[in-house]
């Protein structure tokens, strides 16, 4: 085959490279970037994780990190032209030899490059049998733009002590995956909530993602408290707050189509780029 494939424990330089160029590309180069490419290279190094880098077919660089729980995240895809397929195929086989069960076409939650495929490369992964897990939209918005809405209930910001009550109910309420965020966003006093009496009503996090600063996100709404405008008015604090902070923009990734509309109600949307999560069983052959 040609393909150089390794396996590793820890490749911190070439994590960091990488995370430093993503950041370039969205435009958070401040002077905490460094310093947030080395947390994050430090935890996803802890991990195990494969590379693909076939010089020999030009096929292009993948990297994929694998979870304790046998989820493969693909951190990284980049095909030479005409060669997704080929290079989607290596890393799955990598993946597979290093005992994961199903490959993701995103990182994990809190430490993803990107939130999906764009549609030139989802053919590749459709080719190969792999299930759509969600179609859903980054979009790019002016934080200068986003005032905070007034209304009952207000909203507020969760303070250290409390954080923990609030990431137990996003776990049940919504998933596990946001509760992580959630946790990490209130560590710099990133999250809001609304509250109905003393129940917990909608929920607006940020910061609470490592490798791209000015993160906004999660947001969710308890399903029996929907309908009532909580969702604008609790995103539109907690982007307010991301300007406040010195973020000209924010970066708004997993959005249901359903839902872009109420941002542009809140912000001014400067872009928006479609996604597509795919999740390939790699408990079969691939194709």
């Amino acid at each position: 085959m040609g393909d150089t494939v390794a396996a590793m424990t820890a490749h911190p330089r070439w994590l960091h490279a990488l995370i430093e160029a993503n950041q370039a590309r969205e435009g958070y180069d401040d002077a905490a970037a460094a310093a947030l490419a080395d947390e994050a290279a430090a935890m996803l190094g802890s991990l195990d994780f494969v590379i693909v880098d076939d010089g020999a077919r030009g096929d292009g660089v993948a990297l994929a990190v694998i979870e304790p729980n046998g989820r493969a995240c693909c951190l990284e895809f980049a095909p030479a032209p005409g060669r997704a397929g080929s290079l989607l195929r290596s890393l799955a086989d990598a993946a597979r030899a290093r005992g994961s069960d199903r490959l993701w076409s995103a990182g994990p939650p809190r430490w993803y490059l990107r939130s999906g495929v764009d549609a030139d490369e989802a053919d590749a992964w459709a080719a190969l049998g792999a299930r759509v897990t969600s179609r859903h939209v980054d979009l790019l918005v002016d934080a200068s733009s986003c005032r905070p809405v007034a209304g009952e209930p207000s909203v507020e910001r969760v303070d250290a002590a409390a954080i923990e009550g609030v990431a137990r109910w996003v776990g049940q309420e919504f998933s596990n995956d946001w509760a992580t965020e959630v946790r990490a966003a209130g560590a710099v006093g990133g999250v809001f909530v609304c509250r109905y009496g003393s129940d917990l009503a909608a929920f607006a996090a940020h910061s609470g993602h490592a490798v791209a600063r000015g993160t906004f996100g999660p947001l969710g709404t308890a399903r029996a408290a929907r309908g009532r405008g909580l969702g604008g008015r609790i995103a539109a604090a907690a982007i307010a707050d991301l300007w406040e902070r010195g973020f000209e923009t924010a970066l708004v990734p997993w959005v249901e189509p359903s839902i872009v509309s109420l941002y542009g109600r809140v912000a001014r949307v400067l872009d928006r780029r479609d996604r597509v999560l795919f999740t390939l069983n790699l408990a079969a052959p691939t194709k």
